[in-house]
C-alpha cells in the first residue's frame, strides 16, 4: 500500500508516509483504517510526508467524493488538522487541491510546505514537539 502511518500515542500523532501512485482509492483506504484504529485518540495531528510520491491521479471530482469519508474522519476522530511535507509540485499542488475541498467544511489546520527546515518549524508550531525529516 503506497499510504502507511504510525500512531505515537506520547505525542498523539499519527505519522503518514506516502509513495509510488496515490489516488481516491488509497486515500480512502487510508481514511478508513484510521477511523477503524480504536488506537488513535481523539484531537489527534497528522504528520504527513509525501517526498516519494510519484505520481497523485487525484482529481477535483475525487475530492468531493472523499469529502463525506473526511467529515466522518474529522468529526469522529475530533481531528486537529495535518502539517503535509512535498519538495515536488505535483504532489504539493494534489495536496493543496484536497485541502481546498477539506476547507469548504472543516476549521482543521491544513498546511504544505515544500522546505524541511520551514516544515520541522511548522510542526513545532502546531503541535509542539521537535520533528526531523
Amino acid at each position: 500500500m503506497p499510504i502507511t502511518y504510525v500512531y505515537n500515542p506520547d505525542d498523539n500523532v499519527v505519522y503518514t508516509n506516502a509513495t509510488g501512485v496515490v489516488g481516491a482509492d488509497e486515500l480512502r483506504e487510508y481514511f478508513e483504517k484510521i477511523l477503524a484504529d480504536a488506537t488513535i485518540s481523539n484531537r489527534f495531528w497528522e504528520i504527513v510526508n509525501i517526498e516519494k510520491v510519484t505520481n497523485v491521479t487525484l482529481t477535483y471530482k475525487d475530492c468531493t467524493a472523499l469529502s463525506s469519508l473526511v467529515k466522518r474522519f474529522i468529526n469522529e476522530k475530533e481531528y486537529q488538522g495535518t502539517l503535509l511535507f512535498s519538495p515536488k509540485k505535483l504532489p504539493s499542488l494534489a495536496a493543496s487541491l484536497f485541502f481546498a475541498v477539506l476547507r469548504t467544511f472543516s476549521t482543521a489546520t491544513f498546511l504544505v510546505s515544500s522546505k524541511k527546515k520551514e516544515f520541522e518549524a511548522l510542526v513545532f508550531k502546531h503541535v509542539k514537539i521537535k520533528y526531523q525529516l
